[in-house]
């Protein structure tokens, strides 16, 4: 109670010395945090809420002095280094300036009254111009500071006003400058030019001073809005030097006008009409239209550019359509898709386009339903897949010119499909499997059995039954033979080519005799250990029963010294006392751990022990080794492109090897055993390799094949192409592209392929897409069509026509144009085609509307 009244005492007297500087507002040190940081306007606000709490405190009206003096000075300084032209920013910084200034003064009059000054102390002195302040902190006395507060103040006083009188000067001769500019704006004829020449001085202004700013768009604006009007004025007249001059002076006055691009623009456009160069000129009038929106130029003469170009465009398109060429048409459509969005704006002129391209859709549809016609009359079955691209493209084009030969398309198409099956043979030769007829037999089998589950589309398996001799013969030099493998029976041939077929066992006649050790003996003799181990019991008995001495002993003397300490200290000597008991304990506990692990050692270890005499002795070993290969080529025979493909070959061999042991003793040291190890079974190891190659047959015929499906068709197509057959040439590329993944649609056979097709049909998807009124005519052909047996045995021929193996190609060249002319001069009425089956007496004859060209 004596120590807390004399803290208090000294806290007291503490107070009393500092002048209460221990009982400051929190507000107070806020305040000091923020003027530190130069933060003089937060620090303003948090000296006022701490005076408002402690308005009679020295310290708080101190710190108010300091903040107020410090943000006046920095406006004064701020306003100083602005640039010359920021007037308005220089007149608000002096006025806060002044302002900071005299809040200080007012303050410096309150505390004078709280603490009144020394009059023998005298203000630091400061050079002329320099605005000197106290340090902060308590390093400058009183009287001195408040001094110094006094006399820096009124001279930034003195400077303030003579610095804010010269910013409202200048202040008001510039807006009387700009005032002078903006009236010229209304004088003529040219007093938006001379309102821009008089504002041109105060320009540098406009970057700091509203007014000016405002003076500077509103002139700007004028100007530009003049030089546009008489621009245009002189473009009207073909004065086109002084249009350009006007736009550029505009330009001049503002780099970023749409309005004078716009008129730039507006030159070259009526240049370009003047020239009859519509197409030119609609191009310029359009960037005008998007640079300025609202251009008179724009739409004075958009409507009148928009029909000529459309006029033109038209006439220059039909005379495209007049020729035979199936480039000329295409480029036709693509004049009118071009004008499509230039007469948009147009419902006439929109119509107009329209009706151009129905009627060239029309146009086209015949002339490929034309060429349909012919190819049917002229072999529907080798032709098939032209057929049905030919009125699917039609249907593309118009719906009304393709539907009559609907019938015609499904049918062409159902041909297409028989044509594309894929008849695959396996066959294995060669000596080494002409010795090994059952491997031979075996493989053959299960590569026939397991084409089908290849999951190859068109794939199928060729039977070796349905040939002469039941295929058994076949061999590289009948590999295009046409009498032994028929092509409509096998279009691609594997040959299996086994060169070495050699597997041999050899060891098990052959023992080896070595020699061992065993166990001839057995007999007991007496333990050393046990000795050993029962004189250890022994000592830990001894040690054990010393320990149990020692530990009384020690517990009675501590007991004694307990007695002693807790009678001269209480329960804290016995404590102690109570720790030396437990160290006797320990030991004890150590010496019954000895003991207890000397009786388990003594009891576990045996009284007598075994001794065994060891022997030598012969015993047989035989090491049975399994050698050999199994070495083949592997051949694809395309007999459509007449082409040998080498697939990877197999190269399989076996080199194992295994024991037999026998005549080994049962107690044989070595741990040996009668029996086998490691000894391979020639069958097994045998049956594996001949697992593997079938494996890789399997997995090699699996990768040719699949890309093999419709590469084909390419490498047919190429060749036909070659020869000049233009139309089975284009026939075997359109079943290329149809069979092939989308993955493969940039490989060189495809772009190949569609080029040829291209160049074929005159049309290809995307164009049938863009110009055609038919979006689904892919699937025009596609739909159910039952082919008689006869049709389908003429397809499966004519699948065959044109395989480059044969000795000659069974497909005459024609002029399609000429055929159509020909077909037209012999029929003006709905007439009849007849399809040809492969010179097939059944031959029928098929009726189709032709509409007139």
């Amino acid at each position: 109670m004596q120590i807390t009244r004399h803290v208090l005492l000294c806290l007291f007297l503490a107070t009393l010395v500092t002048g209460c500087k221990l009982l400051l507002p929190k507000q107070y040190d806020e305040a000091e945090t923020h003027f530190t940081a130069k933060q003089y306007d937060r620090a303003v606000n948090a000296y006022l809420s701490a005076d408002r709490e402690s308005p009679d405190n020295v310290h708080i009206k101190q710190g108010l002095i300091k903040a107020y003096s410090h943000k006046a000075v920095a406006l004064y300084e701020d306003a100083q280094s602005r640039p010359t032209e920021d007037i308005d920013n220089k007149i608000d910084l002096y006025k806060k300036a002044q302002t900071a200034n005299a809040n200080a003064k007012q303050v410096l009059a309150k505390i004078v009254v709280l603490e009144p000054l020394n009059p023998e102390v005298k203000a630091p002195s400061s050079r002329p111009g320099q605005l000197l302040l106290p340090p902060n902190g308590d390093e400058m006395e009183y009287t001195a500071q408040i001094k110094l507060y006094q006399k820096t103040l009124t001279k930034l006083k003195a400077y303030t006003a003579e610095a804010l009188m010269e910013e409202e000067n200048n202040q008001a001769k510039v807006v009387q400058g700009l005032k002078d500019a903006i009236a010229l704006m209304k004088k003529k004829p040219d007093g938006p030019i001379q309102a821009y020449e008089a504002y041109k001085p105060y320009d540098k202004y406009s970057k700091y001073m509203a007014k000016a700013k405002k003076a500077k768009n509103a002139v700007e604006k004028t100007a530009v809005n003049f030089y546009e009007a008489r621009g245009l004025y002189y473009v009207s007249k073909n004065a086109f030097a002084m249009a350009s001059k006007d736009f550029k002076a505009a330009q001049k006055i503002n780099n970023t006008s749409h309005q004078a691009t716009a008129g730039l623009l507006a030159v070259t456009a009526k240049q370009q009409i003047n020239k009859s160069e519509y197409e030119n000129a609609f191009t310029s009038l359009e960037q005008i239209n998007k640079t300025h929106t609202d251009s008179k130029f724009y739409k004075k003469h958009i409507d009148t550019v928009r029909t000529q170009v459309i006029d033109r465009g038209l006439v220059r398109a039909k005379k495209l359509t007049l020729s035979s060429s199936i480039n000329d048409k295409a480029d036709a459509f693509n004049i009118y898709h071009e004008l499509l969005p230039i007469a948009q704006p147009s419902k006439p002129l929109t119509a107009k386009v329209n009706i151009a391209i129905g009627q060239l859709q029309d146009q086209v549809a015949r002339n490929l339903t034309e060429r349909a016609i012919v190819l049917n009359a002229k072999n529907a079955f080798a032709y098939s897949s032209n057929i049905s691209s030919l009125l699917s493209s039609a249907h593309g084009f118009s719906e009304k010119a393709a539907i009559p030969f609907k019938q015609m398309a499904y049918r062409a198409n159902q041909i297409s499909q028989e044509k594309l099956a894929l008849p695959v043979l396996f066959a294995t030769e060669g000596r080494d499997a002409t010795r090994n007829p059952d491997f031979k037999d075996w493989m053959n089998e299960e590569i026939f059995s397991s084409i089908p589950k290849l999951g190859i589309q068109n794939v199928k398996a060729a039977d070796a039954y349905d040939l002469p001799n039941q295929g058994k013969n076949i061999n590289q030099s009948l590999a295009f033979n046409d009498t032994v493998i028929p092509f409509d029976h096998t279009e691609v041939l594997f040959l299996l080519d086994v060169k070495r077929y050699n597997f041999q066992e050899k060891g098990r006649d052959r023992p080896k005799r070595k020699s061992s050790k065993y166990v001839s003996k057995r007999y007991m003799v007496h333990n050393p250990q046990w000795d050993r181990a029962k004189e250890s019991y022994e000592r830990a008995k001894e040690a054990h029963e010393d320990a149990k001495v020692a530990a009384e002993d020690l517990y009675r003397a501590c007991k004694r010294e307990a007695e002693r300490l807790l009678a001269q200290a209480g329960p804290l000597g016995g404590m102690l006392a109570g720790a030396g008991c437990r160290i006797g304990t320990n030991e004890l506990t150590a010496a019954l751990t000895g003991l207890n692990d000397a009786r388990d050692q003594y009891h576990n270890t045996p009284r007598k022990i075994e001794k065994k005499e060891i022997s030598r002795y012969r015993y047989d070993e035989y090491t049975v080794s399994v050698k050999g290969e199994l070495v083949a080529d592997l051949y694809a025979y395309d007999r459509r492109n007449n082409k040998k493909i080498k697939l990877e070959p197999i190269k399989l061999s076996i080199n194992k090897s295994g024991t037999i042991l026998k005549n080994v003793k049962h107690d044989d040291v070595n741990g040996l055993k009668n029996g086998e190890k490691n000894v391979p079974v020639i069958e097994d190891e045998v049956q594996k390799k001949e697992q593997s190659t079938f494996k890789h047959v399997r997995a090699q015929m699996a990768i040719f094949l699949e890309n093999h499906n419709w590469k084909r068709f390419c490498y047919q197509g190429e060749a036909l192409a070659k020869k000049k057959l233009v139309h089975a040439s284009a026939d075997a590329f359109s079943q290329c592209v149809a069979l092939a993944p989308k993955s493969s649609g940039n490989s060189k056979e495809i772009i190949a392929a569609n080029k040829a097709i291209q160049d074929y049909m005159g049309f290809t998807p995307d164009m049938i897409a863009k110009y055609g009124s038919n979006k689904s005519y892919q699937s025009f052909a596609k739909q159910s069509y039952t082919l008689s047996d006869i049709e389908v045995k003429a397809a499966q021929e004519a699948s065959t026509f044109a395989y480059l193996a044969r000795p000659s190609i069974q497909l005459p060249t024609f002029d399609l144009n000429q055929e159509i002319a020909a077909m037209k001069r012999e029929s003006t009425t709905p007439g009849s085609v007849t399809s040809p089956f492969g010179g097939n007496q059944d031959a029928q004859t098929v009726s189709f509307d032709i509409p007139a060209p």
